[in-house]
């Protein structure tokens, strides 16, 4: 069993529609989730602006003393039926 103090999904606030998806997905597992909701870079890179939601998420679980966080993001639903497959097992 794995076990974290939070699971927060990260998702662009404009995709409102993948929220619903990812939420619907995590639930599946029997995960609450938390939404991170974030803006494109201003320059257009996804990677950085990828990069930096992560970076922001790890200095919110820094300050709320979390030992532990797993970070999903709004299109895992890829993911969500690997981690199910495992369980099964």
């Amino acid at each position: 069993m794995i076990i974290v103090d939070k699971t927060i999904t990260l998702s662009l606030r404009s995709e409102a529609q993948r929220r619903l998806s990812a939420e619907k997905e995590i639930k599946k597992l029997g995960i609450k989730t938390d939404f991170f909701l974030t803006n494109p870079d201003s320059n257009g890179n996804a990677v950085k602006g990828c990069f930096t939601s992560h970076v922001a998420i790890a200095k919110f679980a820094l300050e709320k003393k979390l030992h532990s966080i797993m970070i999903f993001e709004d299109d895992c639903k890829n993911f969500i039926l690997f981690i199910q497959n495992q369980i099964d097992d």
